[in-house]
């Protein structure tokens, strides 16, 4: 919950939808005759009991799968719905992103939809002059403004629907998987303008399928499933949580129980066989994970995951552009296809740097009860600060499915004895920028005329 100090934007208290479903139309008729007589209708909770705060400037994720009932709270939070019981308190202007376009006239033309939509979000005719410029702009859909909007492509009218919404200056965005539509381009001018909203202290609800955008632009993480509030947290300790349902949809928090030669049964035990205390002036034992989850095995396991020095012993502190040696040891029984081992690095914000690969064929890995250990070697080319390692086995069948996954296994810091300032995701840089000195400027030069 949003802290007791910091004004809130909304809050949701026992927020529930119930719907009638009817299995022929012509008992909606007989329902309203027989009324509580006799009920032709069963009922449909599509949400439950949902209560949350949001505060003002924070960005709060939702996440869940199809039928969740995501949508559904979303509606119900911007008054298209009305709650069968609860209540939800808004404060302040809200915006929706919830079906883009959706409430275009598709006869009228894409500036006359400017002047309509933003005056339905309560903008003023001056406020909607002001902002005219910067609303085509971020749309970007050329000599289509003056076209009606029937003759548009749905990329179209998505980029318009969002520049109206997103400039609107709202104190509650509400978005619904839009960030997903549109091309690569326009989804980044999206993220950045996201960005710039939440440092101008618009609250924001962002529902989506991707996990790394949670992460990316959320504070705290709401997680949904047949529409009950099953937690809500740190985005990262949420989504690894979302990921662990299992194809019916139950949440496998712990490893299921194993048999002999199976890894441990406790994620504590897990956890700490990867994260043992050698004695090293390069390990830091208070450097690992609090976000670690472990997945059920099925064959195969992983052991351990460390980063090594040449003596192979476990180190967690790295120096600037120090190479990465990783160990990934793991165990296999009983498996008759080929395996796919693999690490990837992550930075503490969830964003991918880098993973590799290795393929062990099924005559290796079929072998009853074989240890294996896997060395992938990086480029270390990290900015400053601390990156988590995830280690995962793979069929390298057509169903790709994993047969034993570690999430955010280990933790590396790298220190900060760089004097340049860390720009992007990693540093490339072969050598140190330099400067030099091009010939004098031609006397009739403009730049030459100027300096003078």
């Amino acid at each position: 919950m949003s802290s007791d100090h910091q004004p809130l934007a909304l809050v949701v208290e026992n927020l529930s939808k119930c719907f009638q479903i009817y299995q022929h139309p012509r008992d909606r008729l007989l329902q309203a005759l027989y009324g509580r007589r006799k009920q032709l209708y069963r009922e449909f909770w599509a949400l439950q009991d949902v209560s949350f705060n949001l505060g003002k400037g924070e960005t709060l994720g939702i996440v869940g799968r199809n039928g969740s009932g995501k949508s559904t709270l979303l509606q119900l939070i911007c008054g298209t719905l009305q709650p069968s019981r609860g209540q939800v308190n808004c404060y302040g202007r809200i915006g929706a992103l919830l079906e883009l376009g959706s409430g275009f006239n598709p006869e009228f033309s894409g500036l006359d939809n400017v002047f309509l939509t933003a005056a339905l979000l309560g903008m003023q005719p001056k406020e909607i002059e002001a902002k005219l410029d910067a609303i085509i702009g971020f749309a970007d859909i050329g000599i289509f403004l003056d076209q009606p909007v029937k003759t548009y492509s749905s990329g179209m009218a998505i980029r318009l629907a969002f520049a109206i919404q997103a400039f609107s200056e709202p104190d509650l965005l509400v978005i619904d998987e839009a960030l997903a539509v549109g091309d690569e381009l326009f989804q980044k001018k999206c993220h950045n303008h996201i960005q710039s909203l939440k440092q101008r202290g618009t609250s924001i609800l962002l529902v989506t399928h991707s996990c790394p955008d949670i992460i990316l632009h959320c504070d705290r993480a709401l997680w949904l499933h047949q529409g009950r509030m099953q937690a809500i947290g740190l985005p990262r300790q949420i989504t690894i949580a979302y990921q662990s349902l299992d194809p019916k949809g139950i949440a496998s928090i712990e490893p299921l129980s194993a048999p002999a030669h199976q890894p441990p049964t406790s994620e504590a035990a897990t956890a700490g066989s990867i994260t043992s205390q050698p004695h090293s002036a390069r390990y830091d034992p208070n450097i690992k994970p609090i976000s670690t989850k472990t997945y059920p095995a099925h064959g195969a396991w992983i052991d351990s995951v460390k980063a090594v020095d040449v003596n192979g012993d476990e180190i967690n502190i790295l120096e600037p552009n120090e190479p990465i040696v990783i160990e990934v040891q793991w165990q296999s029984q009983d498996i008759s296809v080929d395996l796919n081992i693999i690490c990837s690095l992550h930075r503490h914000d969830g964003v991918t740097i880098s993973g590799q690969s290795f393929v062990c064929p099924a005559t290796d890995a079929s072998t009853s009860h074989a240890r294996w250990k896997v060395i992938f070697q990086w480029d270390g080319r990290l900015w400053p600060g601390v990156y988590l390692l995830t280690a995962a086995i793979r069929e390298c069948n057509g169903a790709r499915n994993y047969v034993h996954r570690i999430v955010d296994a280990a933790a590396l810091r790298v220190l900060p004895k760089l004097k340049q300032p860390a720009i992007g995701t990693c540093n490339l840089a072969l050598t140190e920028a330099r400067s030099e000195r091009m010939s004098e400027l031609p006397l009739d030069s403009p730049t030459a005329t100027q300096q003078r």
